[in-house]
């Protein structure tokens, strides 16, 4: 592909009257000239057949090429078909990870895509994405084979209005650490406790969530292991390794299951999902998950009117309850990870004192202060360092966004695929796909204007920024793909969620994990290729 698209521009009302693309490769389409491409997409929350019709009318006028958009609703059909090389579509959009599909050598390389500058704009794609993701995608033989359609974030979210009438106005703030976190619901639980009727109005839990699914142990108690073990250790354990005090090193090993880490994100956890406290939603195991979140905006579960203030939940929730927002506004809001408190308990030169005092370098951090010393801290450089590595995670379901060019279908084909995907990545085209999801888009330097954006998404993007550590299981691991490892060997299709509602304790969890990680761990890696 010696030239790729060059006819876009970034105003959505422009486009229509740009010059159309000139010759893309050997094979360039002109204006006039016919070609067709077929997409096969997994149907999620982010899009909708007025959203491709849009993208597909108007990149059909530009460049006489029709793009149809063939739907999937079954997780993994995309790549089965891919494996067998008898997905004969041009540009495959699944949810969940095509690695095993780029190990098998089926994809083509988007080097070029990542190369080109999308008319309108000053730098290319590659140069205008978090160096990070690029980093991440790029493989030992310097290709890269995939990209990722949006660039999704999870995390808690509140509901400021439900806050503000249990505690009153200005009389909470957003925590920064777990221990700030658990004395706002003690707060919430203490007023629940002399409400007669808990399904009124007048009742209010601190959570909600749906007990058949694992979000909450995903987008967050992934995050407060990887605060409390480190960056390195989170991702060497889908790598099967741990640190061996004895030895000084990294040593592969079902050990990987008993980090401290792990044992203190499950009981943080817990804290939320047992019963015992009573933070918890009284109906959680018989709700769905859109059924949590009509909860949390405060439309009720059935003839139960209660309210529930926080929610483990990802940026599509705006877009998902847009429809009952619209009828019954809320003031929606997604928060960074609270900085589990233990962490002081390990810091390098434990220099931070208190939980007040990782509050304020929090806020220090937030504010994008490096001092190490302020209003109301004063810690080490390494301390410093260790609590804004913390801070800074979040979890992200980016790669679980993939889109990837199959390397068997025609030459002709795979060039067209490559220039709608310099279109389709192109800030004039992520223009049109953020106004329609409410303002979020692919990670590819597109920023949205927040006017009219609502508080949600604002508070969305507030919550990432070019230090953010994408926090998610490694994907790209042989172990994961190939081996099976997952984040909780043992669970099962009991997800750790329900497993922890039904009374399971960290302990047993993790006993059970470590349990099948010894049986199986030979097998794992034999799957996996890896030896020694």
């Amino acid at each position: 592909m010696k030239t790729i698209i060059k006819g876009i521009s970034v105003a959505v009302a422009a486009l229509v009257g740009v010059c159309v693309m000139t010759g893309c490769g050997e094979n360039g389409i002109q204006k006039g000239e016919t070609g067709t491409l077929k997409i096969h997409f997994y149907v999620g929350g982010f899009d909708d057949d007025e959203l491709h019709d849009q993208i597909s009318d108007l990149y059909e006028q530009k460049t006489g090429v029709r793009v149809n958009w063939i739907p999937s609703y079954t997780y993994n059909e995309i790549q089965n078909l891919l494996y067998d090389s008898t997905n004969t579509n041009d540009i495959l959009m699944p949810q969940l990870g095509v690695w095993r599909a780029q190990d098998m050598k089926l994809l083509e390389p988007l080097d070029e895509v990542y190369n080109a500058t999308p008319e309108g704009q000053d730098h290319t794609i590659k140069d205008r994405m978090r160096q990070s993701l690029y980093d991440y995608l790029e493989m030992d033989d310097g290709h890269i084979y995939q990209m990722n359609a949006m660039d999704s974030v999870s995390s808690l979210v509140y509901n400021a209005d439900v806050l503000n009438e249990f505690l009153g106005e200005g009389n909470w703030e957003v925590p920064n650490t777990t221990e700030e976190m658990w004395a706002i619901c003690d707060r919430l639980v203490k007023i629940g406790k002399g409400v007669e009727d808990k399904t009124s109005e007048d009742m209010v839990y601190s959570f909600v969530t749906s007990s058949q699914l694992l979000y909450f142990w995903d987008y967050l108690g992934n995050v407060w292991w990887a605060q409390y073990d480190g960056y390195e250790s989170y991702l060497n354990y889908f790598e099967g390794k741990y640190w061996d005090e004895e030895a000084q090193d990294w040593v592969m090993g079902p050990e990987i299951n008993n980090t401290d880490g792990r044992k203190i994100a499950l009981t943080e956890m817990s804290k939320v999902l047992s019963t015992g406290r009573g933070y918890m939603h009284a109906d959680c195991k018989d709700m769905g998950f859109k059924q949590a979140q009509q909860v949390l905006i405060g439309q009720g579960f059935g003839r139960n009117r209660s309210k529930a203030a926080f929610m483990v939940n990802g940026d599509w929730l705006y877009n998902e309850m847009s429809g009952a927002l619209a009828t019954q506004p809320a003031d929606i809001r997604m928060m960074k990870p609270p900085v589990v408190s233990d962490l002081i308990d390990i810091l390098p030169d434990g220099s931070v004192s208190d939980d007040a005092e990782l509050s304020a370098l929090i806020d220090a951090v937030d504010a994008g202060s490096t001092a190490l010393k302020g209003e109301g801290y004063e810690v080490t450089q390494a301390d410093y360092d260790r609590v804004k590595e913390a801070r800074c995670m979040i979890y992200s379901a980016t790669y679980n966004y993939p889109v990837c060019i199959p390397n068997y279908i025609s030459e002709t084909q795979r060039e067209l695929a490559k220039d709608f995907l310099v279109f389709y990545f192109s800030d004039a085209t992520q223009a049109i796909i953020a106004e329609h999801n409410g303002g979020t888009a692919a990670p590819y330097g597109y920023q949205p204007g927040t006017e009219g954006m609502s508080g949600f998404l604002q508070s969305r993007y507030e919550c990432i920024n070019e230090d953010t550590i994408v926090i998610c299981e490694n994907p790209k691991s042989l172990l994961c793909y190939r081996g099976g490892l997952n984040d909780m060997a043992g669970a099962g299709s009991n997800y750790v969620d329900g497993l922890l509602i039904d009374g399971k304790t960290p302990s047993d969890l993790l006993a059970e994990s470590y349990e099948q990680l010894v049986a199986n761990w030979d097998t794992m890696l034999a799957s996996a290729g890896i030896t020694g």
